[in-house]
């Protein structure tokens, strides 16, 4: 089982962009949903932008989970 900290750890050693960072940690850590996250970023970026960042976000954690 991986940790808060560890997971927090890899987000910040993986994901290069910070607002991409935020996404993530916001969705995995903290749970907060999609429309609440658009709604944190001021309205700049749409739910649909969002969702695929987490999503590339989450790809790149997964690779590197899967070679660990």
């Amino acid at each position: 089982m991986v940790t808060r900290s560890e997971i927090n750890g890899i987000i910040d050693e993986h994901i290069m962009d910070e607002r991409d960072r935020y996404i993530l940690k916001r969705k995995l850590l903290d749970g907060a949903h999609y429309p609440q996250i658009a709604e944190e970023m001021g309205g700049a970026w749409s739910l649909s932008c969002v969702q695929k960042r987490a999503a590339a976000a989450k790809r790149v954690i997964g690779r590197y989970l899967a070679g660990a």
